[in-house]
């Protein structure tokens, strides 16, 4: 892989991962999540956001993106479990995928963003 721009890192975006459900809302448990840390991404859409799946018998409209981060510390290693807080739009998106690219400089998240409609 070539080195990367530096000017293309410009979405900035916080990992999070799941705490304990704290929050109850009429007698229910609610998960909340809490920061591990926020970094500069470089963004890519891999497809459309017109396309739409079925889940659970409700209908909604997947977003895949690719965000490409510098290799973090391993105690901040982002995982399957976690999610993508685009910080300016406030998109929120799950980890399905994360790839290293090139010595360890890299991580590609790819990530999916689920509206219900």
């Amino acid at each position: 892989m070539k080195k990367l721009n530096a000017g293309k890192f410009d979405t900035r975006i916080r990992i999070e991962k799941l705490t304990e459900p704290v929050v109850i809302v009429a007698g229910e448990p609610v998960p909340t999540w809490e920061e591990v840390y926020t970094t500069w991404a470089m963004r890519s859409s891999l497809t459309e956001k017109d396309k739409e799946d079925v889940e659970a018998m409700q209908r909604v409209s997947s977003d895949y993106t690719e965000f490409t981060i510098r290799y973090p510390l391993p105690q901040l290693m982002p995982s399957t479990e976690m999610k993508v807080f685009e910080v300016v739009s406030g998109y929120k998106y799950d980890i399905e995928n994360i790839r290293i690219e090139g010595r360890n400089q890299y991580l590609i998240l790819v990530c999916k963003q689920r509206q219900q409609l």
